[in-house]
């Protein structure tokens, strides 16, 4: 393996891949070392670029490509989906749009099924600790969707259409050279009505175990986003602007049957961001926000409690972001910022809550200490965050409503290095750490299934990571890999122990172990081959035994074969894509271990004459089916087909 990697190096020129801008940029430098993504190339970092994919492909398909993500899915097409990093729990991701956090470790996981692909430029997967200029503290990592911003002048539109009633339409338009305007728009929506095995509820007698339809998974979306960007000379101004909402039925796990259940989400967000360039600095002021509306009906209680909650949760933010060459090898990077988050719930069938909010102050400082020998580019990248919270909530105990102050403050840090020999090598390593809050339901509950605890600590995280990234190109091939290692330590971990039948209270547990390595290659190898692959190998270990939902080993591929031009098909790619998912535990006592599984599936995209395309992506060939880390089952075999229209204007 050793001797591949050497001659992998030694065949790629010193030449790397260009690099764009990112949303908030970047300094350029010559010959920069090789990194896989725009910011500090010391960070475990990936960019998943998110256009020329297959039919009916969403984030949560697409995050697969970074090495050591793991993605929670809870049925097929528009159900609630959420990703986690490395071995940490969901929780301890945050999910930023450009400079705006969307999803934090208090604030929830983020669904990514309101997201599609087509409001999005690329996405960025930080693992580990995150580039300082993101200004996070999270003990996973952070995963940042960069907006839509065609390059060309151009009108397109598309239509999907898939099995189990799946369908989409969207329109997009780009136009505009000093002042740039770029909107993107589209509906979607799914029966989602496959078949499932059902144990009838009884796990243990496989007697009654039978095949039924998935009832009351059906969903429609909406979504909407105007990126516009001004460029002033040295000065460049950006707005986004998105709309995002879905409203569909809530099935539960496959052993409980609803009928009736709902959820409806909306979403309005908005962010302002002037970044000005100054030959040895640049400055950022960026300030957004935006309104979460979340609406969950279950009256019947097929779910639960009967309940009909209605939760409104705005945010506000302000942030600024400097970097400054203060010497010949030395830069400054200084972040700072406010947030407010409100909470105000409601729940017409049951006690009515005061209304809760959170204040957060952050403050980071890295300082960049870099040298060249030679050829030799040397890196080193300390920082410090530090930030405090103020939480002002109400929740129920013991069935009156209680108010919870308090004030705390984390330190949090992280140091990266590097050395790159040649700019087509880096070799990397990093320690950093973080911290989650508790988040006000799990203080105070939820009014239904989870019931408060006040006296929670806070999480923490430590994570230790080294690697080699390989970036380059050689004659026909293109390529890069990337290799990692790395352990990472939780403290005070907050976990649910149920109290009763149908209610859960978090704890903080003993800490958890996780060491783990990683692997992702993608690159092309003239015009007719392409390829792109990621692996993750985990070990978890916490009270003599292993963290639940972490599989062993989880890999990726996708090969990729393209034709060129045949008569009025101006390229045609077939390609396929594997997904393995190793064996893992469902309980925390590790009594039930759940077998490892494999997907494959086969598409083709085929780019016409005159802007048409089509792709069409059979998934699951072998209908493996099988179910969510959470017990939600999968749609099993199914098609997708996409038409897609663009022309210049």
């Amino acid at each position: 393996m050793r001797i591949l990697v050497l001659v992998f190096i030694v065949s790629l020129s010193p030449r790397v891949f260009a690099q764009d801008d990112a949303f908030g940029a970047r300094a350029v430098v010559e010959a920069p070392p090789a990194a896989l993504h725009e910011e500090d190339p010391s960070a475990a970092g990936t960019t998943i670029e998110t256009r020329e994919r297959a039919a009916g492909a969403d984030l949560a398909e697409l995050l697969q490509e970074a090495p050591g993500t793991r993605v929670s899915l809870s049925g097929g097409a528009g159900a609630l989906a959420s990703v986690a990093l490395r071995g940490s729990e969901v929780g301890h991701t945050e999910l930023m749009l450009g400079d705006l956090l969307l999803a934090g470790p208090d604030t929830g996981p983020l669904d990514l099924a309101l997201w599609p692909p087509e409001l999005l430029e690329r996405i960025e997967v930080y693992r580990g600790g995150a580039p300082t200029w993101l200004g996070s503290g999270a003990i996973g990592g952070v995963v940042r969707l960069v907006p839509r911003a065609d390059r060309d002048d151009e009108l397109g539109a598309g239509l999907t259409l898939g099995s189990f009633r799946t369908w989409s339409v969207r329109a997009h338009a780009a136009t505009g050279d000093a002042v740039r305007v770029v909107g993107a728009v589209g509906i979607d929506g799914a029966e989602n009505d496959y078949p499932f095995r059902s144990d009838g509820g009884t796990s243990l007698d496989p007697s009654d175990d039978h095949t039924a339809l998935r009832t009351n998974a059906q969903t429609l979306g909406g979504h909407a986003l105007v990126h516009l960007r001004a460029d002033l000379g040295q000065t460049e101004l950006r707005a986004v602007v998105a709309s995002l909402s879905r409203l569909g039925g809530v099935p539960g796990p496959a052993n409980r049957v609803t009928r009736d259940a709902s959820l409806r989400q909306q979403r309005v967000l908005g962010t302002v961001s002037l970044l000005r360039r100054y030959p040895r600095a640049r400055l950022q002021v960026s300030a957004g926000g935006g309104v979460h509306h979340r609406e969950l009906s279950d009256v019947r209680g097929e779910l639960h409690a009967p309940q009909r909650s209605e939760d409104w949760m705005d945010d506000a933010q302000i942030r600024a972001a400097a970097s400054m060459r203060v010497a010949q090898m030395l830069d400054w990077i200084v972040v700072g910022g406010a947030r407010r988050e409100g909470y105000r719930p409601d729940n017409p069938l049951g006690r009515a809550l005061s209304d809760s909010e959170r204040w957060r102050l952050f403050g980071a400082a890295e300082l960049r200490a870099h040298h060249r020998i030679g050829r030799t580019q040397l890196e080193l990248r300390p920082s410090v965050r530090v930030e405090h919270v103020r939480t002002d909530a109400y929740g129920l105990r013991h069935n009156n409503e209680e108010r919870h102050r308090r004030n705390r403050e984390q330190v949090t840090g992280r140091v990266g290095a590097l050395v790159s020999p040649v700019p087509a090598l880096s070799l990397t390593a990093s320690w950093a750490s973080g911290a989650r809050f508790p988040a006000t339901w799990e203080l105070f509950g939820d009014r239904v299934v989870i019931v408060g605890n006040p006296e929670l600590r806070p999480e923490r995280g430590q994570t230790v990571d080294g690697g080699v990234v390989v970036r380059g190109r050689r004659g026909l091939l293109r390529a890069s890999l990337e290799a990692r290692a790395f352990h990472q330590r939780l403290d005070d971990l907050i976990r649910g122990r149920r109290v009763s039948r149908d209610q859960i209270r978090f704890e903080n547990a003993e800490r958890a172990r996780v060491n783990g390595a990683e692997l992702g290659s993608r690159g092309t190898l003239g015009k007719h081959l392409a390829w792109s692959v990621s692996l993750t190998a985990l070990r978890t270990h916490i009270d003599d035994a292993e963290l639940t939902w972490r599989p062993r080993l989880q890999a990726w591929a996708q090969p990729e074969v393209r034709t060129g031009r045949l008569g009025a098909v101006e390229q045609l790619a077939i390609f396929a894509a594997v997904t393995h998912r190793g064996a893992y535990y469902n309980d925390p006592a590790n009594l039930v271990r759940l077998p490892g599984r494999t997907w494959v599936a086969l598409g083709a995209r085929m780019q016409l004459e005159r802007g048409l395309s089509v792709s069409v992506m059979a998934r699951d060939l072998f209908d493996q089916r099988g179910s969510d880390f959470l017990g939600f089952p999968l749609p099993g075999r199914r098609v997708a087909v996409s038409i897609d229209y663009r022309t210049e204007l």
